[in-house]
Order: C-alpha cells, then structure tokens, then sequence
C-alpha cells in the first residue's frame, strides 16, 4: 500500500492524506491550510490527485482545517463518497456555510482574488456524505474501516483500516484524557500502522489551576473596569471555557459577570451540542444551565444594546488564533487599553495574530493598520483541545508490541522532531516524522 501526506505535514493544518490499496485510492481528510498568508496560499495549489480515481474521502472530524477543502474537490470534478460520523457530518455543514460568508467577506475586503468555492460546490459536498457508526465496520470496495472516538470535539473519529489483518491507523486530532464535556479518545489496540497527530508532541499541557487563572483574571477586570476578551474556537473551545466560567461562578458569586458570546458559527455548534448532550460527558440539565449564565449576540438588536454596554464584562468571539472572524474587530478595540485583558485558551497557530502575542509581540498589524497592544495577555494551554504527548503516548502503547510504523503528522516541525525523540524512548526506531508529497510504502500482507 502506498500512503503519501499532501498536507499537516510539518504544519498543523491542511491535513490530506492519500492511501492507494489495490483498487481502492482514498484521502483521509480533506482540510484547509490556515494562518498566515504565506500558508493560506497553499489552499489555491493544485492538490496533486487524480480526482477521476479518486474513490472516496474519510473525514475524522469536522473542523475546517480537516474538512474545509471538501467542496473544492467537488468543484474539479470529484463526486465520490466522503465517510465520517453522523455529528461530524451535521459539524461540517455548519464549517463550509461558514467558510462561504468568510470569503465573501475577504473578497469584498480584496484580501484574496477569488473564492476557492460557493454554495454549489458545498451543496454537492454535503449530497455525497455518507454517515457511519462508531465502533460498527463497514466496507469499502473491499476494504474494513471503523471509526472509533477521538474525543476532541462532538463527533470528532480515529479511522481504523483493516486488510489480510493488518491495521493502519489514523488517529485524526485527539483530545484530552480529561476534557471537561467531551468523552476520552480511544485508539484501536493491536495496530501495525499509526499515523498520529502531534500538535503538542513537545510538551506536557501545564497543570495550571485553571479556574483559579479565570478567578484571577475576573478580579482584574472588575477592578479595572475593563473587559476580559476570550478569542475562541466556534467548536468545542467555546461550549468548554462556558461550562468553566458557569462552574465557577456558581462555586465563587465572587467572580459573577455578565458573559456574552459574539459568533454565529458558535451559537450553530452550541445549539449542536445542546441537541446530541448524550454523545457528551455532562447531562442536558448541566450543559442548558451552563448556557443560562451567557448571552449570545444573534441578532441586531442584540449588537445595539451590547455596543452601549461598559465594563466589566467578559466577551468570548470567534476565532480562537485571531486569525479571522469577529474577535479581530474587538481585539482592536479592546487590546490597546491597560485595563482589558486577552485570554487565550487553545493553539496559537504559526503566524496567527494569537501566536505572535504570545510571543511577546506589542506592534500588531490589523485592518490596514498597526495598533500597540497594552491589555494584559494571558495563555491558558491548559485547555488545550488536544492530548499532550504523554496523553498521546498512554493511547499508544496498547499497540507496542505489533507496531511496526508510527508517522507523526498534524504537527509543527519543532514539535514532531521532539515528540519523536520522545516516543523512541519507549517505541524504538519505528517512529517516522511524515513528509509531505513523498510517498511511503506499507506491507499491509497477502
């Protein structure tokens, strides 16, 4: 079996993967490039596939940078299948409505030259998706796949393929052992292939008393009067520093402020969450009356009213690397006074606005000009969506023994060259850092 990774090599976005298995050729996720422009650029390169034998498409979870470049196979020709669980699917439908606006957006503002789809293309994508069951196989051409839970976000999938008893893995983006509304991610036992995101392969997630950080934080604001702006994911990110913020308000009446949520993509994916609580580790009770401690800003009048609201407050807008979305407008408005503060709670992508401040960057350019950035800033990596590279290396030794390969893809280079010392500590010299455009070959037996 040949295996070739045309994307999230050496980077934590775009992952495409392509397998060729006798008759059977496939792409394990089909995502988006985002962050900088230099990197977003790779999104209008041809994408090196033959789309006429191209069979079928296998989706692990429904964020943009996995799913986003769907509709622009559907618009060079492409009309097989695409594979993926039943939330994902209902995930990715509200991502590539979203992704439209975003363009259309970024093309009357001349910050690109054409969009990469419309709303045909995303409705052809969404007519060939086909929806499967976790933990039930099912065949494809000859072929066994099974999806099994990746925690991370709702409906978020590893992809289990199986042929003359091999099995290759894909373990999509994994999430945390300890997520707060999200189930564990479990990865099949006995493999002899892996392909395994590493994100954050170079570090251990910080044992931070988060709640005690937000206290913190809300103490400050409340003393200064300002505003505590959240940048955050419209899925998972968001439903998750709710739940934390309406926990701790409760437990501490210390720390009660008005909370509002600017994202129309997120109140979508919240209504999601709030529909399908069963696929979640908390009960529908918890999660609504999370939601009664916040005010999404759905509508215009909702805008008006909060456009006269002063501080303090705590504002939770999309996105999380301020790298788009409303939170570049208030990041604007609010990172340039010494009373606010901005809180940072999931990864900081290379070139995004969000990394650079971490970085300690103060002069930041944005809508056509540069604004000096004097609100506190504050990382919580601790709520990090994704598995740290112990979590990731405890879901991986169940296999150790049957191993014969793991790529380390969905990663930056620094991370995946640490996380493959790290692994080859306790894994030996079987651990492969995934290059992108060269082609690997797997004996998946006779």
């Amino acid at each position: 079996m040949k295996i070739s990774f045309l994307g999230a090599a050496g980077t934590v976005t775009g992952s495409k993967t392509l397998i060729e298995l006798e008759e059977l050729s496939a792409l394990i996720d089909c995502g988006m490039f985002q962050g900088n422009h230099e990197i977003s650029s790779k999104n209008t390169e041809d994408l090196q596939v033959n789309l006429k034998k191209l069979d079928c498409i296998f989706i692990t979870h429904g964020h943009l940078d996995h799913s986003g470049y769907l509709p622009v196979l559907f618009k060079n020709g492409f009309r097989g299948q695409i594979y993926c669980t039943e939330l994902t699917s209902k995930i990715i439908k509200i991502i590539l409505e979203d992704s439209i606006k975003v363009q259309e957006y970024n093309l009357k503002d001349k910050k690109i030259d054409e969009l990469l789809y419309t709303e045909i293309e995303v409705t052809k994508t969404l007519e060939h998706i086909v929806v499967k069951k976790v933990n039930e196989p099912f065949m494809v051409k000859g072929k066994e796949f099974c999806f099994y839970p990746a925690g991370h976000i709702l409906g978020a999938a590893s992809l289990l393929l199986t042929h003359n008893n091999k099995r290759l893995c894909f373990s999509g983006d994994l999430g945390r052992a300890d997520d707060l509304i999200h189930v564990s991610a479990q990865l099949p036992p006995n493999l002899n292939y892996l392909v395994l995101e590493s994100t954050y392969g170079d570090r251990e997630h910080p044992t931070t008393d988060v709640l005690l950080k937000l206290k913190e934080h809300i103490l400050r604001i409340k003393k200064t009067g300002g505003i505590l702006l959240i940048p955050s994911f419209a899925v998972a990110r968001t439903q998750v520093i709710i739940k934390l913020l309406s926990d701790l308000m409760k437990d501490d009446l210390e720390t009660e402020l008005p909370i509002y949520v600017d994202s129309p993509m997120a109140s979508k994916v919240t209504e999601l969450y709030a529909e399908n609580t069963q696929s979640l580790k908390i009960s529908k009770e918890e999660f609504l009356d999370a939601l009664g401690t916040c005010k999404f800003l759905n509508y215009g009048n909702d805008h008006k009213k909060f456009a006269k609201k002063k501080g303090p407050y705590i504002l939770i807008a999309s996105s999380g690397m301020i790298s788009g979305g409303k939170v570049i407008k208030y990041f604007d408005m609010f990172a340039k006074h010494e009373d606010n503060t901005v809180l940072l709670i999931g990864y900081q992508g290379e070139g995004t606005i969000g990394r650079k401040i971490v970085e300690g960057e103060k002069e930041i350019k944005l809508l056509g000009h540069t604004m000096t950035v004097m609100a506190q800033v504050d990382y919580l990596e601790g709520l990090s969506a994704h598995a740290d590279r112990s979590e990731l290396k405890d879901l991986v030794r169940p296999s150790k023994d049957s191993l014969v390969k793991i790529f380390l893809n969905h990663g930056e280079e620094e991370a995946t060259k640490s996380f493959k010392d790290y692994l080859e500590t306790e894994f030996g010299e079987i651990v492969e850092i995934a290059m992108k455009n060269k082609d690997y070959q797997l004996e998946m037996g006779k």
